[in-house]
Parts: structure tokens; sequence; C-alpha cells
């Protein structure tokens, strides 16, 4: 559990709680309690939370799980009068010690895993000469997304959003004038306005989600190798991707728990296992888990996918998901290859799979089908003594 989290809890209840609490079996959680509860997780995260997800809240389970959703992903900031002072287009641009302070302090918050972006109304050749700057503590690299050009700033942050593949409700802003706060806040209600550096308390729950800037930044890359690239082939080959496929432990358990909790597009069966439910099922002789970690030429995306199994006469894939920032590179097809060739070194002869729709994971619907499994009695059923699945060869299995 967050150990924000677990700050709260210890100090509106005065007991240690776990991930399997809920209002139902902790003493103390009752509905005086939960209304202090919600106050403090609103003061600890800054967040305002909506009578719905305040009823909801009535587990440890539930409770990050709305965390998760709220969490704010990514900080877009205006540039004159924020990360400088005065307005470089006209009478000049001054890097002062308080523009450089918070310079620093943005740069702690990059490097603990928050996305940057910019959102400026600004001549582009101007900006980018700013950040050419040596006294600049921040430079171009640190972010994921600029834009700098005359557009209404409302405008660039929808741009952004899609850009960076994040909702709306992922991210803050901060600008000095207070006619583009005014813009943001009535035709994008759901972007939080800040009014300084210092009200900004990101919800950081794992060691990926520190890294999480850099797989922005990595992605950007990626796309524009795609975009130089003939044909597919050619660029997936030119991404040198090489996946660490291992059966989990103890250690990788917050990981797949987290990525239990928040992956929605590529999650075939969308269950939301607690750190206690992965630790039983590593326990336990009927479950086997293998996790994916993605090392490509760009950056080590770390642990990016994982496979529950049920390990009857026939193996039954329970959970199979992937984080989006992989999809569309064919990681799929070599994790169902290893998973396959797995089963049969424990002579199984049917592997079975269940595609469970959400509203989130129409994406992978079709899944299954394309990788040769038919459909029977409710299960798509891949019969391993007729029907192979090869890793593709552009990436290399370790």
């Amino acid at each position: 559990m967050n150990e924000r989290l677990k700050k709260v809890f210890r100090e509106v209840l005065r007991a240690p709680v776990g991930d399997d609490n809920s209002a139902f079996n902790t003493p103390g959680w009752d509905s005086l309690a939960h209304v202090s509860l919600i106050a403090a997780l609103e003061r600890e995260f800054s967040i305002k939370l909506n009578f719905e997800e305040s009823s909801s809240m009535l587990s440890v389970k539930a409770i990050e799980e709305i965390l998760n959703k709220k969490t704010i992903k990514c900080l877009v900031l205006d540039l004159d009068g924020i990360l400088w002072e005065g307005i470089i287009g006209e009478e000049g641009a001054v890097l002062t010690e308080k523009s450089l302070e918070f310079q620093r302090r943005v740069l702690e918050l990059h490097d603990s895993g928050t996305i940057l972006a910019v959102n400026s109304k600004n001549n582009e050749d101007d900006a980018m000469e700013m950040f050419n700057n040596p006294r600049m503590i921040l430079k171009k690299e640190h972010f994921a997304s600029i834009k700098t050009n005359w557009d209404d700033k409302a405008t660039n942050m929808r741009q952004i959003a899609k850009e960076l593949n994040i909702g709306l409700e992922s991210m803050a802003f901060i600008d000095d004038n207070p006619v583009e706060r005014e813009l943001i806040r009535q035709q994008l209600p759901e972007v939080q306005i800040l009014k300084d550096i210092d009200d900004f308390k990101p919800v950081i729950l794992s060691e990926e989600d520190k890294k999480r800037g850099e797989f922005y930044q990595a992605r950007i890359l990626v796309d524009k190798l795609e975009k130089a690239s003939p044909n597919l082939e050619d660029f997936y080959r030119s991404l040198k991707m090489r996946a660490v496929i291992k059966e989990a432990d103890e250690s990788v358990i917050p990981r797949l728990a987290q990525m239990c909790q928040k992956t929605n597009q590529f999650n075939l069966t969308t269950r939301r296992y607690t750190e206690n439910d992965i630790a039983q099922f590593i326990k336990s002789n009927d479950h086997r888990i293998y996790y994916l970690r993605l090392i490509d030429k760009f950056i080590d995306n770390g642990i990016v996918s994982m496979v529950i199994i049920l390990t009857k006469e026939c193996w039954e894939i329970d959970t199979f998901l992937m984080s989006c920032r992989i999809m569309n590179r064919t990681v799929e097809t070599a994790f169902l290859s290893h998973i396959v060739s797995e089963a049969r070194k424990d002579n199984i002869k049917f592997l079975l799979g269940k595609y469970i729709p959400t509203e989130k994971n129409k994406p992978v619907r079709h899944l299954y089908q394309e990788h040769g499994f038919g459909l029977l009695k409710g299960n798509y059923t891949l019969e391993l003594s007729k029907t192979d699945i090869k890793c593709p060869d552009w990436i290399e299995i370790k």
C-alpha cells in the first residue's frame, strides 16, 4: 500500500490497515470515521472527491482504484512569467533566482515521475532559444510535449492529452494569466488549476511511476522512428526489442498489483487483484504468474505485461494485461509464444482464454482469434498439438 495512504489511515483510524481491510471488517471504520477519512484523503492527495466516489470508497482496494484514476500524471506549464520573468518576444526574458528555484522544484517533480508539458502563447523559435540558455535548469528534453503557438490553450491542452494518451483529469496547469486559467476552468473543468507549485502533490505509487517522464519521452522517440521507417517490420526491427519473461516472486508483487488496478485497454478480463491476491497466487499450486519486462533501443520500459494462469488439466489464462505504452509492437505475440512453450513443457494439451468486454478493452476483443484460438463453450481454445504461436523474429526473448 502507498505510504501516504497508510499515513492517512493511521491518523484517522489510529490502527494499521492492509490491502484487505474495509469498512465491514475494520474496527473504528464507522460513518463518522469515514467522513474524516474522505477529508484526510482530499487534503493529503490534493484531490476533490464527489459524493459517488466518497460513498464507494468502503475498502482499501476501492480507495486505491479511485486514487489511481485521480492521479495527476502531467504538469502543464506556461513559459512567460512562470519559467522566467518577462515576455520573451517583447521586452525579453530574465532568469531570476525566484524563477530558477521554481525550475528546480519542477525538475524534482520530473525526476520523481511527473510528466512535464508546455502550453504557451509564444513563437516557437524564441522559446527554443531560451531553453538553450546555459542557466536554464529545465531543458527541452525534460518535456514530453511542447505547444508554443498562438492557438487557444484549451485546444493545446486537448492535443497534449491526446499525444500523451492520458485523460484531462490526469493533468494540472500553472499559468500566471487569470484569463487563461479561467478559459481552462470553463472549457476543461477536468484539468486541475494550480496557483503555485506548492499546490502540486503527485501520487507516486511505485518505482515504475517514478520513471513515467522517461517513458513518455522515449515514446516520442519511438513515434518519430515509426514515421521515418518505410514499413512496420523495419520499424519493429529498428527498435531492437528484448523481452525478459520470468515467473513472479515476492519482489514484483507491488508492480503486478498496480497493473491489475490500473490497466484498462489491454486487459482481457479486467480482474482487479490486490497485492494480497497476487501473493496468494504465487504460493498456490493452482496458479502460475509470468511477467514481461521490455527493453528497446531507447529505454528499459520495466515490467509492462503479466499473465495469470490457472494450472488445471488445461491451462486457463485468467488474466492477460499489458501497458498501453507498448501496445502495437507485437509484444503480446511474443508473450503468448512463451506461454505456449511453457505449457508444452508441462504436457498441457489445451490453452484456454477468456475475453470479458468492458467499455475500454475493445482494442483486444479479437486478440485470441488473431492468434489461432477457436471459440468453444464460451472459452477461446488453442489445441497445442495442432497450433503454434511463433515469436516475431524482431523480439528477442530472454
